[in-house]
């Protein structure tokens, strides 16, 4: 009984000495608001790219599956991507401004996709689309490819630097 008393007291001494307080960090954004492809946070880049290539459609908030339709002009429509704001919501609607980038797309506007310059965040939200419509040029070739990127809006949202550019392979 004198032993059990013994070890019994150890462990209580060892659970008292053993344990601490642990300083609950606060995990606040504080730097300017910015936007960026959810697609892009979530996927690995391309081969010597520093932003993905999609080759399915993505769903919010999850990385690509096989599972995923995949962007081809044998199935035309609308895809979505989605933007995130990291910032704070406001109580009107943003219209953030994006652009082709040439140097690294194949796709021709009007015969393989049509999109738009700018998108909008609605107000008190945190996420915008960008719309892009596949169009099918009707004679099969080689995959083309299709890279956006987010240029914030000129003001108080800026694109994030690391996570601004989105690219996607359009099959023929």
């Amino acid at each position: 009984m004198k032993k059990i008393k013994v070890y019994l007291s150890l462990v209580i001494a060892s659970i008292a000495l053993l344990t601490s307080c642990v300083k609950q960090d606060s995990k606040v954004y504080s730097g300017g608001a910015k936007v960026e492809f959810d697609a892009t946070v979530l996927n690995s880049p391309a081969v010597g790219k520093t932003f993905p290539l999609l080759t399915r459609v993505p769903v919010y908030g999850v990385a690509l599956a096989t599972a995923n339709p995949l962007i081809s002009r044998a199935t035309p429509g609308v895809i979505t991507f989605r933007v995130n704001l990291v910032g704070p919501q406001a109580s009107t609607a943003r219209t953030i401004n994006y652009r082709v980038v040439t140097a690294e797309t194949t796709a021709v506007s009007g015969t393989h996709y049509t999109s738009g310059s700018s998108l909008v965040i609605p107000a008190n939200s945190s996420f915008g689309d960008l719309s892009v419509t596949i169009l099918n040029p009707g004679v099969a070739g080689t995959p083309v490819n299709l890279v956006f990127e987010l240029l914030g809006n000129g003001s108080e949202i800026t694109a994030n630097v690391n996570y601004r550019f989105l690219g996607m392979t359009i099959a023929q």
